[in-house]
């Protein structure tokens, strides 16, 4: 009897004992208890400390490094009490973000930067057809571009060759930048694999047309002989806070060579013998995925400016049949913000909208 008391007993210890510890457990991880919020910090939904006047900015308070306690919190800009969680500055100046929850202030504040909205741009669509001679259900996206481009102006297409006598090196780099290993592949805008059947998602690119972007580009070139002289100019709307690369390429028309083709497209044919190739990628004038834009340059109405002066690429063969394409993109993920191409001796300005 008395060993059956003390089993018992033992028993009613570790219980006691075990709820003790989920208890304590427990109240260690719940900042509903004033007394266990050891830290709150405050984050926002946008990169970077700029923001613009009538664009909503989202806060977010967390409580102990991992808790998420915005809908208990109390937001404060500028020493004033918001309501909920979001905020739409009306005034370009500067603002300091805090939050308090349980009586402990967040161990950071937010400095933020107003500014008035500035001009935005057309947004041009890049495409980057990665295709080659060999390829027989290649004439598939070249069918697809010719779609896009029958219905718009802003979509510019790019055609990286591996593997036929129009591969180069630059070709090859951008083929192993963006880790291409089926063919035909499409990449819209550096962002996304263009959806097959291609012909059948016009959309994807057309939809994209519709945006508008933060910053614009314009192009000028000239072409004496051999000598070539190209200025590519990027205008900001807005302050950009993020990195920034730009890319330029020289491209070629009019290459007529025998494409191989598994499609129903250009009559069904399994060998096109006049087909002619466009837009094929034969230089670039700087890094592949670009060469970053200094951070002093990407303020609000800046115009930044570089050219390039030369002789003609060796790999052109018909110099007027040369165009240029610039890419602006973000350096960090490698997506494309804006692009924009000119024909050789050719001008163009910003598409203000």
């Amino acid at each position: 009897m008395k060993t059956t008391k003390l089993f018992l007993s033992s028993i009613v210890c570790a219980l006691t004992f075990t709820l003790f510890m989920a208890c304590s457990a427990s109240s260690d991880a719940d900042p509903g208890n004033e007394e266990t919020v050891k830290s709150v910090e405050i984050k926002k939904d946008k990169d970077g400390d700029i923001i613009f006047t009538g664009e909503v900015v989202k806060f977010t308070v967390i409580a102990n490094g991992g808790i998420n306690v915005t809908t208990s919190a109390t937001i404060y800009v500028n020493g004033d009490k918001i309501s909920g969680d979001s905020f739409k500055p009306t005034t370009a100046k500067a603002y300091e973000v805090k939050a308090i929850y349980k009586n402990v202030t967040s161990k950071n504040k937010l400095n933020l930067t107003c500014e008035a909205k500035g001009a935005t741009f057309q947004k041009n669509v890049v495409v980057e057809d990665y295709t080659g001679a060999w390829c027989g259900w290649c004439p598939r996206v070249s069918h697809a571009l010719k779609l896009v481009s029958d219905k718009t102006s802003n979509m510019i297409p790019i055609a990286a060759h591996i593997g036929d006598n129009m591969e180069n090196k630059y070709s090859k780099e951008l083929a192993k930048a963006f880790d291409v290993k089926g063919y035909p592949t499409a990449y819209v805008d550096r962002a996304k694999l263009w959806s097959s059947p291609e012909p059948q998602n016009t959309a994807e690119i057309l939809n994209l047309i519709k945006d508008n972007a933060v910053l614009g580009i314009k192009m000028e070139s000239t072409l004496n002989g051999t000598d070539m002289n190209l200025k590519v100019s990027v205008k900001f709307g807005n302050t950009y806070a993020g990195k920034l690369k730009l890319t330029v390429f020289a491209l070629e028309d009019g290459i007529v060579l025998s494409q191989k083709n598994y499609t129903s497209y250009y009559g069904g044919a399994s060998d096109i013998a006049d087909f002619k190739h466009n837009y094929i990628l034969r230089h670039s004038f700087t890094s592949v995925l670009g060469d970053e834009i200094d951070s002093k340059e990407t303020v609000k109405d800046n115009v930044y400016t570089k050219e390039f002066k030369g002789s003609v690429p060796s790999t052109i063969k018909d110099s007027s049949k040369m165009s240029f394409v610039a890419i602006v993109s973000n350096g960090d993920t490698k997506a494309a913000i804006n692009s924009r191409s000119a024909k050789v001796s050719t001008s163009n300005n910003f598409e203000v909208k």
